[in-house]
């Protein structure tokens, strides 16, 4: 082993030892799950919404990125920390919100709790 690479472990076990373990089960964790799903009067999946997260201190946080990301069409989802949101849906091409559906709603949540939120949309 060469000095470079003995150096480099003696930090990483160095650091290592100064943070800890870290958190082995899921309970350890401080976020929760907002699942999102945009379906149209047949409870089908709408791809291609827009969708985000306002924390109702004005911060805003887009869902786009993670479209898709699990394989499910026409869901989204966000990890975040315990609080106070709203999830703002933004239909599609040729979609509409449904009649009598918000274009946004509000959760609260803790840590480790999973919260669905379902936007009903139509074709126009």
């Amino acid at each position: 082993m060469t000095i470079a690479k003995a150096a480099l472990c003696a930090v990483a076990l160095l650091l290592a030892a100064a943070c800890g373990p870290g958190p082995t089960d899921p309970s350890d964790f401080e976020f929760g799950r907002i699942d999102v799903y945009a379906k149209d009067a047949a409870g089908q999946p709408v791809n291609g919404a827009a969708v985000r997260m306002e924390r109702l201190n004005g911060q805003t946080e887009d869902a786009g990125g993670l479209t898709g990301s699990v394989g499910l069409p026409g869901y989204y989802f966000f990890l975040k920390t315990s609080g106070q949101y709203r999830i703002v849906l933004t239909p599609p091409a040729g979609y509409t919100l449904a009649e009598g559906q918000a274009a946004s709603v509000q959760v609260t949540f803790s840590r480790n709790q999973t919260q669905t939120v379902n936007f009903a949309l139509r074709g126009v």
